[in-house]
């Protein structure tokens, strides 16, 4: 056996057979989100609340940087894009075309004065008078001039400007368009009234209806405190449970106008969590919330489900399960919504024939509407924590009204009236009733109290010749307004020329 010569050596070169690895199947977990989904988001500097302590979060990161809604503002400001506007671009067009003009009355002045034999001193003089009577060189001074006096005047209001060549344009808006809710009124609502729906319960509803025994209340019930709520009846429990409410740090968060009501009723909220036993486990439902009046210590009512609101559906509800009910599968569906929406899912029978007339009397005061409705469901926990929500919020029984005040903000009618002064027409744009909006817009003035206003209704299927007369109006207002002035002004310059340039006697008035 022959010896090897044994190195020092510094190095050491391993195989990847030499290696200790494990061998193993990575899991996709990108398929457990979806990223579509405007729930599956949230935003930056976003709480996450989990009842289970020892549930591991998993998150994935979108967008980062500029690439986020926050990163495309900031480099929006710091990088701006170059704005075109058509105005400039307009008023360019026509010094051009005055341009060309003025070469015309240039050309025409030298012919002339050559024939009537002037000196040539005289011939310059002239000709270039007609460039500068039509073409005015100070008109960029003058321009730049005005644009710094606006500067300094709207920064002596606390106004600054990053862009002085928007001021032009901004001096062009004849028209200022305002939202309704915090814009033009406060930003919360104030409880004003709610209107339960007197019933009279009789077992055929052919006799109920022939009795109009289904009527509002003819008193209002002010919920002004504690003292005044009918805490035994279905529209309270429908208040108290019929919200996204949720407690942070012992305090309740949520859409300020389920607090609101959630107080008037004065009722308790409790959030479960699970034990350590169930923290190691997995389960698709989480403890429900549970919901408890303040004088009944042994009644509770425990939210199984809950539909988020939408803007589309305009309404949200909850499945509630009482645990003193004798039956395990008697539920109740509460939602609250819009007064048109909660209608059209309401069973007829239940409605009163003078629902709509109280829906537009209060709308048209300027109050905030909400319909609330109930419908009980024969199923059982899992079945409630699964099923569809088109499958239960349908053949609704309307509970009554509640009436939100939203009140106009000190300063609107002073903005709004300040506006008109200056004949800049003020819009409002609202998601609200129309009759609320009708009553907010005269209340702060952009509807004159001496004007009459007309709602126009759209009938499927009827076009007549005032509907197609009204849309060929409507397509050419805009650009007869764009160009009214811009032909106004090339007139009046057109009449100036001729009349310079048709008797010497009228050039004598320029020297």
């Amino acid at each position: 056996m022959k010896k090897c010569p044994c190195y020092h050596m510094n190095k050491l070169r391993v195989r990847g057979s030499a290696s200790v690895h494990l061998e193993d199947v990575l899991e996709n977990t990108l398929n457990r989100i979806n990223i579509n989904a405007q729930v599956s988001i949230t935003l930056n500097l976003t709480r996450l609340i989990v009842n289970f302590k020892r549930v591991i979060l998993q998150a994935i990161v979108l967008r980062t940087a500029y690439s986020t809604l926050k990163g495309q503002l900031v480099r929006s400001i710091m990088y701006p894009k170059p704005v075109d506007f058509r105005f400039t671009k307009d008023l360019f067009k026509f010094i051009l075309f005055l341009a060309c003009i003025s070469g015309l009355g240039f050309i025409y002045t030298i012919i002339v004065m050559i024939m009537r034999g002037n000196t040539i001193r005289r011939i310059v003089v002239r000709s270039l008078d007609i460039i500068t009577i039509t073409v005015p060189p100070a008109l960029p001074a003058a321009m730049s001039v005005g644009i710094i006096n606006a500067q300094l005047r709207l920064k002596k209001k606390e106004i600054f400007c990053i862009s002085p060549s928007t001021i032009n344009t901004c001096g062009a808006i004849n028209v200022v368009c305002f939202d309704k809710t915090g814009t033009l009124t406060e930003d919360g609502l104030d409880f004003h009234v709610v209107r339960p729906v007197k019933s009279t319960k009789i077992e055929n509803v052919e006799e109920n209806i022939e009795k109009d025994s289904i009527d509002f209340m003819g008193e209002l019930t002010e919920l002004t405190s504690r003292e005044g709520l009918p805490f035994d009846g279905d529209l309270v429990k429908a208040i108290a449970t019929c919200h996204s409410l949720t407690r942070i740090n012992g305090v309740l968060h949520g859409d300020p106008l389920d607090l609101i009501l959630f107080q008037k009723t004065g009722w308790t909220m409790e959030e479960g969590a699970g034990d350590i036993e169930e923290e190691t486990q997995r389960f698709d439902n989480v403890q429900p919330s549970i919901i408890k009046p303040t004088d009944d210590k042994e009644a509770e009512y425990s939210v199984i489900r809950q539909f988020t609101f939408s803007s589309s559906l305009q309404r949200m509800s909850v499945i509630v399960f009482d645990p003193r009910e004798d039956r395990p599968d008697n539920m109740m569906l509460y939602s609250k919504g819009s007064p048109e929406m909660i209608l059209s899912l309401c069973n007829p029978a239940t409605v009163p024939e003078d629902y709509l007339s109280h829906v537009n009397a209060y709308a048209q005061h300027g109050f905030r509407l909400i319909a609330v409705a109930r419908r009980p469901l024969d199923m059982n926990f899992n079945k409630a924590s699964k099923v569809k929500r088109d499958a239960v919020e349908c053949d609704l029984e309307l509970l009554g009204l509640i009436v939100m005040e939203n009140r106009v903000k000190p300063v609107t009618l002073g903005v709004i009236n300040q506006l008109n002064r200056a004949n800049i027409r003020t819009v409002m744009v609202t998601g609200d009733n129309l009759l609320t909006g009708l009553s907010v817009a005269r209340e702060c003035g952009i509807i004159r109290p001496s004007k009459r206003a007309f709602l126009v209704e759209h009938v499927a299927g009827e076009v007549d010749d005032m509907v197609n007369l009204t849309r060929l109006h409507l397509l050419l207002l805009p650009l007869f307004s764009r160009y009214r002035h811009l032909m106004m002004s090339l007139r009046r310059c057109i009449y100036q020329f001729f009349q310079i340039i048709s008797q010497d006697l009228t050039l004598q008035m320029f020297f």
